[in-house]
């Protein structure tokens, strides 16, 4: 199949997005790697679902794609506009007032997806869940396990809790 520059163009920005968003999500999100996850595999799924494949028994003489446009996208696409689709609703959309609440670090560790190490505090609340937050190496230094957190939280209108600000307690 052959593309042209602008759509390449626009799938390019459509898997850079996904992952900025995903990533946001995740920092910013209570359970947001579980959410990203199962957007994505929902995503795929309808994908895999609404995909038609090209017919092998036709000759193609001419670059032109007969399948209707929603069919002849990869399902990897439709994962992507799914998880760019749930992030924009989780920031952009609030459910009543926000509210503080004193989060433990239950651990922490340095995470190397890549050549620089990421720094990461988990941090766990009984009614919100697990929150992965990448921090600066300064006060992932001065975190202990144990150290409070005071996160300023709001709920969206899917139910998720986004985390607004946060503020490291002194022990």
């Amino acid at each position: 199949m052959r593309y042209s520059k602008i759509t390449l163009v626009l799938y390019f920005s459509m898997y850079v997005l996904a992952a900025m968003l995903g990533t946001e999500a995740e920092n910013s999100l209570f359970n947001g790697r579980e959410i990203i996850l199962a957007t994505a595999s929902i995503g795929l799924l309808l994908g895999f679902s609404i995909y038609r494949r090209k017919d092998p028994q036709r000759i193609y003489a001419r670059f032109e794609d007969d399948r209707a446009f929603l069919r002849r996208q990869t399902p990897d696409l439709y994962a992507c506009f799914c998880i760019v689709f749930i992030s924009t609703i989780c920031f952009s959309t609030s459910k009543g007032d926000s509210f503080e609440v004193l989060v433990p670090v239950v651990d922490k560790y340095k995470s190397l997806w890549s050549r620089n190490p990421a720094y990461v505090l988990d941090l766990e609340d009984n009614a919100l869940g697990t929150l992965r937050r990448l921090t600066s190496k300064q006060e992932w230094l001065q975190q202990q396990q144990g150290n409070l957190v005071l996160l300023e939280v709001r709920e969206n209108i899917l139910g998720f809790h986004l985390v607004v600000e946060s503020e490291v307690l002194e022990q």
